[in-house]
C-alpha cells in the first residue's frame, strides 16, 4: 500500500494563490506509484483541471468560520526591543487561543477521516500551527513548506521542534528562519520545481 502524503493550504482568500499553486505542481510530480497525494484546502478552490489525472483528492476542511468585515490593512510591524517582543508574544497566544486550537480540532478530524501517513502543511509552521497541533496530537508526522520571510515570536518558536523538517523555498528563507530562532530537527532547502 502506498503511504498517503495529505498537503495542507491554508489561505482563505477566494482564489488559487501562490502558495496553493506550489502545491498543486508538487502533487502533479509526486512519483504516483509510490505515493498517494490528497489535497486538504480551508475554503472550496478551482483545482480540478489542474489536478485532473492525478487521482488526488480534494477535501475542503468544513465547519471553518469565514471572516467577517474588512481584511485589516497590514503594515511590517517595525517595533524593537524586549517590550514589543513581548506585545508580539502575547498576540500570538492570543492567536492561538482563539484560532488555531479551534481548527486545530477541525484538522483533527480530517486527519483522522483521511488517515495519512504524513502531513505537509504548505504555509510554514507559524500560519499552520492549527496543522502542527493536529498531526502532532495524532501521532502523524508533518512538514512544514516555509515559502516567505515571517517574524517568529518565542511563542511561535515553541512549534518549530513539533514537525519533523521545515522545507525552505530557498537559501535565503532557511537562512532568516534560523536568525529567526527556528530550530526544526531537519531544516532543507528545496526549490519550488515548476515545468518551465
Amino acid at each position: 500500500m502506498r503511504p498517503r502524503i495529505l498537503l495542507v493550504e491554508r489561505s482563505e482568500t477566494g482564489h488559487v494563490g501562490g502558495s496553493l499553486t506550489g502545491l498543486l505542481h508538487l502533487i502533479r510530480g509526486i512519483d504516483q506509484s509510490r505515493y498517494e497525494p490528497g489535497l486538504l484546502v480551508y475554503e472550496p478552490k478551482d483545482v480540478a483541471g489542474t489536478l485532473a489525472g492525478t487521482g488526488c483528492e480534494v477535501i475542503v476542511l468544513s465547519g471553518v468560520p469565514k471572516p467577517t468585515g474588512p481584511v485589516p490593512n497590514r503594515l511590517p510591524d517595525r517595533r524593537t526591543g524586549p517590550w514589543a517582543e513581548f506585545r508580539r508574544s502575547l498576540g500570538a497566544v492570543r492567536h492561538f487561543v482563539q484560532h488555531a486550537l479551534p481548527r486545530a480540532r477541525l484538522l483533527e478530524a480530517a486527519f483522522r477521516k483521511a488517515r495519512p501517513d504524513l502531513v505537509h502543511l504548505g504555509n510554514g509552521i507559524k500560519p499552520n500551527v492549527d496543522g502542527v497541533v493536529a498531526a502532532r496530537r495524532l501521532g502523524i508526522p508533518c512538514i512544514a513548506h516555509e515559502k516567505g520571510l515571517v517574524r517568529y515570536t518565542p511563542f511561535d518558536r515553541l512549534w518549530c521542534k513539533r514537525v519533523a523538517a521545515s522545507v525552505s523555498m530557498t537559501e535565503a528563507i532557511r537562512r532568516h528562519l534560523l536568525q529567526q530562532g527556528v530550530h526544526a530537527p531537519r531544516m532543507v532547502v528545496a526549490p519550488d520545481g515548476l515545468d518551465l
